[in-house]
Parts: C-alpha cells; sequence; structure tokens
C-alpha cells in the first residue's frame, strides 16, 4: 500500500488513505478482509486492479456486511445497522424474549467534515 503512495492511519494502523487531486481513497484492512472506500469510481477500480495484480484476491462488490455492521446502500442514502449483531449478542445471553428499552442515542445526528477534530492518541502511555 505505501508503495502506491497511501499513508497510514496515524489513530488506526489498519487504515491506509490516499488523497488524489479532489478524490479520497481509503482502504480498511481487518486480517483478510479489505474494505475500499473512495470518491471517485475510477480510484476504486486502479486500486483494485493493482491489489488484484499483486495478490490473489475476490471482489464481493459493493458492501453489505463488514465486522458486524449491515449497510444498504441507494442512490440518495446509506444505512448502516447491526441487527444481526445484537440479535446474535441477545441470542447467547439467553436474553432474546426480554423487553426492549429506549435508548439515549441521539437520532438524525448528521456528520461533518472533521478537519478540525484532532487525532485521537490511541497509544497507552502506561498512564490512567
Amino acid at each position: 500500500m505505501l508503495s502506491k503512495g497511501f499513508h497510514r492511519c496515524k489513530s488506526d494502523p489498519n487504515i491506509y488513505m490516499l488523497r488524489h487531486d479532489d478524490s479520497l481513497l481509503l482502504i480498511v484492512l481487518y486480517i483478510d478482509d479489505l474494505l475500499i472506500i473512495g470518491s471517485a469510481l475510477s480510484e476504486i477500480s486502479w486500486v483494485k486492479t493493482a491489489l488484484h495484480d499483486r495478490f490473489s484476491m475476490t471482489d464481493m462488490g459493493l458492501l453489505h456486511y463488514f465486522l458486524g455492521l449491515e449497510v444498504s446502500q441507494s442512490t440518495s442514502r446509506i444505512k448502516m445497522a447491526q441487527t444481526k449483531y445484537a440479535l446474535d449478542l441477545l441470542d447467547r445471553f439467553q436474553m432474546t424474549e426480554c423487553k426492549p428499552s429506549s435508548s439515549p442515542f441521539l437520532s438524525r445526528v448528521g456528520l461533518e467534515d472533521g478537519v478540525t477534530t484532532p487525532l485521537v492518541d490511541n497509544l497507552f502511555n502506561g498512564s490512567w
């Protein structure tokens, strides 16, 4: 990845980023799974070709499920949920018949650019 111009994310070494002109390309690496995200289809195609030329890999198409996160996409939105993960947890702890409770999570929270957000130091420095 580094030889193709990618840089490792400072806050998570499993994320590689490449800025090219006005596009951003991200690769999330988890064991033997790759999630490729980009703002330009041509950049995504380029990186998939480069990876396929070097490694044996299968293109699974649009993202539907990754690390417990369910993703559904349409032309106007991307919806993410963890329904299967939550149901599996309830089943594991024999709580499938429990009563639901409201969540303190704020609904309809918008995303922001994050340019001014400071990076999180994820390295343990020995003190709490």
